[in-house]
C-alpha cells in the first residue's frame, strides 16, 4: 500500500501577507470518474447458490479477487500469527482487526499462534533505493503473509512529526495573516505611520507564531503524539491489507480504505491525534459491503 508521507509530497513556499508559510503542494492528477462498487443490501441477502453461480460476475462488478483469499481456515476465519516484537505495531494490527470484525458483524479476524495460524504478520527487512517504491505494507497471498516495510515504518514517526508541524504552521500562518490584514485595515493607509505600524505588528505576529510552533513541537515530542500518530496510521494501513486478505481489490474511490493510496489527513492534526484513544475507523460503507460480500462468496464456494 502507498501512503502520502513527506517523502511523496512536493514542497513549496507560499507567501501570504508578510508571512512565509511552508505549504504542502501536490501536482494535480487527472483521474476518471469513480465507478460505484458498493454492493446493495439486496445483493448481500442472496443465497449461497446465487453466489456460487454468479461469483465471477460479482467479482468483476465489485472488484473482488478470489485469488487473494488464501488466509481462511475451514471455519472461514483468519488466524493471525504476530511474528514481531513491536508492541506499537501489534496495537495497530489489533485495531485493524477490530475495525473489520465490527463492520463485518462477526469475528473473522483473530489471533493465532506460531503453531496454529492461517496467515502471519511480520516486518520485512528492506531498504528501498528510491522514494517511489511499492509502499508501506503488502499482502502476499501465495505465502500467506502480511508485511510492513521496516524502512518506512522506521521513518514514519519523523515524517508524521514534520507533517504535523507543517499543518500547524499553515494554520497558525493563516490566522496571523488574517490578524495582520485586520490590523492594517484598522490603522488605515491614511495614517502617516501606516507602514511602520503594520510592519511592527507583522513582526510581532511572526514572533507569536514561532513561539506557538515551538510549543507544539515540544508537546509532540514530550507527549509522544507523533508516535501515537504512527500507531493510528498503521492501524489504517493494516486495515487496508486485511481488506485484501478478505478478497478485496483496490477501490476506485479515494474515500475508501481500499483505495490504493492512503489519504488520512487527520493523522497530521496533532490535536485530533492527542485527543483520540484508538484512532479513527477508516472503513467506509463501500468497503464494509464489499468485505461482507467477499466473505459470503468465500463461504458459498468452500
Amino acid at each position: 500500500m502507498k501512503t502520502k508521507h513527506l517523502r511523496q509530497l512536493g514542497m513549496a513556499l507560499v507567501s501570504t501577507i508578510g508571512l512565509g508559510v511552508v505549504a504542502q503542494i501536490e501536482a494535480p492528477v487527472a483521474t476518471a470518474a469513480s465507478k460505484n462498487v458498493t454492493p446493495s443490501t439486496a445483493v448481500l441477502k442472496k443465497s449461497s447458490k446465487y453466489y456460487r453461480k454468479y461469483s465471477m460476475t460479482l467479482a468483476k462488478k465489485y472488484k473482488l479477487g478470489y485469488d487473494l483469499q488464501t488466509g481462511f481456515n475451514k471455519k472461514n476465519r483468519v488466524k493471525v500469527y504476530f511474528n514481531s516484537k513491536s508492541k506499537p505495531l501489534k496495537k495497530s494490527l489489533t485495531a485493524a482487526m477490530k475495525f473489520w470484525n465490527k463492520k463485518l458483524g462477526k469475528s473473522v479476524f483473530y489471533y493465532g499462534s506460531k503453531k496454529s495460524h492461517t496467515i502471519s504478520f511480520s516486518i520485512a527487512k528492506d531498504n528501498p533505493s528510491s522514494a517511489t517504491d511499492s509502499g508501506d505494507a503488502w499482502w502476499i497471498p501465495a505465502q500467506k503473509k502480511v508485511q510492513v516495510s521496516s524502512y518506512y515504518y522506521k521513518h514514519s514517526t519523523h515524517s508524521i512529526k514534520n507533517e504535523m508541524l507543517h499543518a500547524s504552521l499553515n494554520e497558525l500562518g493563516k490566522e496571523a495573516t488574517e490578524k495582520v490584514a485586520a490590523y492594517a485595515q484598522e490603522v488605515g493607509q491614511s495614517d502617516p505611520d501606516y507602514k511602520t505600524k503594520v510592519e511592527a505588528f507583522r513582526q510581532d505576529q511572526i514572533t507569536v507564531v514561532q513561539g506557538e510552533l515551538t510549543d507544539i513541537e515540544n508537546k509532540i515530542d514530550v507527549d509522544g503524539i507523533a508516535k501515537k500518530g504512527t500507531q493510528f496510521e498503521y492501524a489504517n494501513v493494516l486495515t487496508h491489507e486485511l481488506g485484501h486478505v478478505l478478497g478485496l481489490e483496490h477501490s476506485p474511490s479515494k474515500s475508501d480504505v481500499m483505495y490504493y493510496a492512503a489519504q488520512w489527513n487527520w493523522i497530521f492534526d496533532y490535536k485530533k491525534v492527542a485527543a483520540s484513544k484508538s484512532g479513527y475507523d477508516p472503513i467506509t460503507k463501500a468497503d464494509q459491503n464489499r468485505g461482507k460480500l467477499a466473505w459470503k462468496i468465500y463461504n458459498a464456494r468452500h
